[in-house]
């Protein structure tokens, strides 16, 4: 977006987000969602994880047979993605016959403004 508007700055980027086509918002929204900017996430939650598995090892460290159940889980990557991440378990989807698929295409498209 930003090389769209040739590096100029933006004096009120309220009104220049909201002035963007819905289909471009959605665009971005969806690229966020697969692979987050900002920060390198993947790499950040991989060392986390690590972490976490270093600590769950220290903190089981002296539990007995009968303490088992109170030990320490270490938590996958996903606990250290942005919330709305979607790159790694993408929603089920419902199984639907082709033409409700259609049906719902041409209800998008038709209320589409």
């Amino acid at each position: 977006m930003a090389l769209q508007r040739g590096g100029d700055a933006i004096d009120d980027p309220r009104a220049w987000y909201d002035s963007l086509p819905d289909e471009v918002v959605s665009l971005w929204d969806a690229y966020w969602q697969l692979e987050p900017w900002g920060c390198d996430w993947l790499r950040h939650a991989e060392q986390m994880v690590m972490l976490d598995h270093i600590y769950a090892l220290v903190a089981n460290r002296g539990l007995s047979r009968e303490q088992r159940h109170l030990a320490y889980k270490p938590r996958r990557r996903k606990a250290f993605m942005p919330a709305d991440y979607a790159g790694e378990t993408p929603a089920r989807r419902t199984a639907k016959s082709v033409g409700k698929q259609l049906e719902e295409q041409m209800a998008a498209y038709e209320n589409r403004g």
